[in-house]
């Protein structure tokens, strides 16, 4: 899988990456990433709309930056579903990884009904661990609720599956097979619209975004919501 190495961009290359370089050395890490680069971008980006697009060279220099933080975004997308492609098909020992990360999935979360949930915290954009749960048949709670263009909902902290025993009434047990997830920097299918984070039907290891993304709702959306 890819990593998050430092993205070059076209224009203000240096001060961005001087920049980013600046914000890792106050979070105490060692080097600067792409997370770093995007944030100062978009930062720089927002900049220019607040200054206003008093003259054409403004306008275009506003232009530009949104494009490089769309063109990085894009290529970035690109490298993860390229690695979840790789995964999937790219080699005879794919069905033995699977079998192993299966294995250790369902040795975790397999708990007694009197003990919390099983939650997965995780800093990856790909979606390694929701291809293993579902092969492994684990269900996945992340807070999206909705079936066709499913929504995040931070006030579903407690959402849970449970089930009645048969004979037993007033105590409902967890269901089992079931783990909470939370992806602390966001996913690959995840996108800002209106206000909103939604999920969309991104399949695994697609080829692009793009077309995932030509719905209503969807179409359009700035490049820091992308």
């Amino acid at each position: 899988m890819p990593g998050t190495a430092t993205a070059t961009f076209n224009a203000f290359n240096n001060e961005i990456s001087a920049a980013a370089a600046a914000s890792a050395a106050a979070a105490n890490r060692a080097g600067d990433n792409i997370e770093d680069q995007i944030r100062v971008a978009i930062a720089h980006l927002r900049g220019l709309e607040i200054l206003g697009y008093s003259s054409e060279q403004a306008r275009n220099r506003a232009e530009s930056r949104s494009a490089e933080v769309v063109r990085v975004l894009s290529e970035f997308a690109a490298s993860i579903l390229a690695g979840e492609r790789k995964i999937a098909t790219g080699s005879s020992n794919t069905e033995k990884a699977f079998r192993y990360l299966t294995s250790f999935l369902m040795s975790i979360a397999s708990r007694t009904g009197t003990r919390d949930r099983l939650q997965i915290f995780t800093t990856n954009y790909d979606r390694i661990i929701e291809a293993g749960a579902e092969v492994a048949g684990l269900h996945l709670l992340d807070r999206f609720v909705g079936s066709l263009s499913p929504i995040f909902r931070s006030s579903r902290l407690e959402t849970d599956m449970h089930y009645n025993p048969p004979g037993i009434r007033g105590e409902p047990r967890y269901l089992e097979g079931v783990a909470k997830i939370t992806k602390l920097h966001g996913s690959l299918d995840w996108v800002e619209a209106s206000g909103t984070i939604r999920r969309v039907g991104l399949p695994y290891g697609a080829e692009d975004t793009r077309p995932y993304l030509n719905a209503p709702g969807l179409k359009g959306q700035p490049p820091s919501n992308s």
